[in-house]
């Protein structure tokens, strides 16, 4: 079961992942890029996948393992049911998105249900306005965009979705996840300049202050 502990990251994001983790209601939304097919190496555009199907995963586990008496309610449109870690198991309940049951019917029924959270696997058109009045009615949603975009330019996206005025007030969090290349011998030198670019950042950027 993939965890934060598995991942090297700032220590200032630890705060921050705490904060998520600690949110009772609204929409943590993932955004990140991933090609419809995998890219060979003659078609690489230099964009890796962003891996945010895995960062929605480990948002998803740690939720479960730091709160566990809640229960979730996993909707997905996917042929097969997502695996959970076993010990999930009798805690989340999935509802399989079919023709007589869209993606807004499994929405409402999961906001009526006990259900503490609900992860919804892919914010479409179809499923936005849904899942954004499941966020104002109390409900935790997590759920992930597929999108290049990151920070405001998400929220300037959604606002070009067919929604009512002011359903996006339901938006909790944005996440935006970017995968880079492996660094090469020369970048994982020491930067000779490290302590003036680290002192010109914290003058910009107080709150990064240890």
């Amino acid at each position: 079961m993939l965890t934060l502990r598995d991942f090297y990251h700032l220590p200032q994001l630890a705060e921050i992942f705490q904060q998520i983790l600690s949110t009772r209601q609204g929409v943590i939304l993932v955004a990140g890029w991933t090609p419809a097919q995998p890219l060979s190496s003659e078609r690489a555009t230099g964009l890796l996948p962003s891996g945010r199907g895995t960062v929605l995963d480990v948002l998803f586990n740690e939720y479960m393992e730091t709160h566990p008496e809640h229960r979730a309610v996993y909707i997905t449109a996917a042929a097969t049911e997502p695996r959970h870690p076993k010990i999930f198991k009798r805690r989340v309940t999935t509802s399989q998105v079919l023709r007589r049951k869209p993606y807004h019917v499994l929405i409402e029924a999961a906001v009526k249900s006990r259900a503490d959270l609900l992860v919804v696997d892919e914010l479409l058109p179809e499923n936005a306005q849904s899942l954004f009045e499941a966020g104002l009615a109390g409900k935790l949603v997590l759920t992930q965009l597929d999108t290049l975009l990151r920070g405001e330019e998400v929220l300037l996206h959604l606002q070009d979705l067919p929604l009512d005025p002011g359903v996006l007030e339901g938006l909790a969090w944005v996440l935006a996840v970017e995968r880079v290349g492996l660094l090469c011998p020369t970048c994982k030198r020491p930067d000779p300049q490290v302590d003036s670019k680290t002192t010109r950042l914290l003058g910009r950027y107080p709150s990064l202050q240890p």
